[in-house]
């Protein structure tokens, strides 16, 4: 009996470890099918692109390569309420009652144009366009005033797309190469991605950490409380020329 309670609580703690995995993988899935509805002779898509960043390395769930631009899809296969702001460090999900906070997926996109930025800087390609875009599941509902053109959900995530493809930049045997030259330059290996994983827990438990103490952990300046039309929150005494915000509690998922 001892061992029948002991199993299930391991399988318990399992699925609450692996479920957001599980469920990061079923959204990308879903997108990856829509991108691959595209002309393959237009469109070469790349999954799970880990690239060098500023600090360390980034991973980007889905990277379209085609002849009107580079897409950079990142996918939140998340469910119910959304609340955010374009300018926001964080975004708030609410679902059951519960609310968790993540890192504002506009601001953890641009680290992924800038590291394919990087990547093809000093090619002939560099001046090809790089266009971000979030992809949030049809499971949650969008709770802003204004999500602007690049956050969508996964059922206006092919006509996003089509409505960027007015123009060709590059031909389509430029695109091949570049297509491959984005598959070259992703990261792979067991150890690269244990270690990636490791540098982003520990630059969020630094940023928690920082928070908690009242150091804005972009600038190193003091955190003061603020309001707003939200209610309270912590904000940077170096203000304006830092616009680091906080909530009062902080429970960041782990950003990539």
């Amino acid at each position: 009996m001892a061992y029948g309670i002991a199993g299930i609580v391991v399988l318990v703690l399992l699925l609450r470890l692996f479920t957001p995995y599980i469920k990061g993988i079923i959204g990308e899935k879903s997108v990856d099918k829509i991108c691959a509805s595209f002309p393959k002779e237009k469109f070469r898509m790349e999954n799970d692109v880990l690239l060098p960043g500023k600090s360390g390395t980034t991973q980007i769930d889905h990277v379209l390569v085609s002849t009107y631009g580079i897409f950079v899809i990142e996918t939140k296969n998340y469910a119910g309420w959304i609340y955010g702001s374009l300018s926001g460090n964080q975004w708030t999900q609410s679902i059951y009652g519960k609310k968790s906070r993540f890192m504002n997926p506009l601001h953890q996109n641009y680290a992924h144009t800038k590291a394919l930025e990087a990547l093809i800087s000093g090619t002939v390609y560099q001046a090809v366009p790089i266009i971000p875009i979030v992809a949030f599941s049809n499971r949650c509902e969008l709770k802003m005033q204004d999500r602007g053109e690049n956050v969508v959900y996964f059922s206006e995530l092919r006509k996003a797309i089509q409505n960027k493809c007015a123009q060709e930049f590059i031909s389509e045997n430029e695109m091949a190469l570049l297509a491959s030259a984005v598959k070259v330059g992703n990261i792979k290996g067991v150890a690269k991605r244990i270690e990636h994983t490791a540098d982003v827990r520990s630059q969020t438990a630094d940023r928690q950490s920082k928070v908690a103490e009242r150091v804005c952990p972009r600038c190193g300046g003091a955190l003061v409380l603020r309001s707003g039309k939200s209610g309270a929150f912590w904000g940077c005494g170096n203000y304006p020329k830092c616009r680091f915000t906080a909530p009062l509690e902080t429970d960041l998922e782990t950003s990539r």
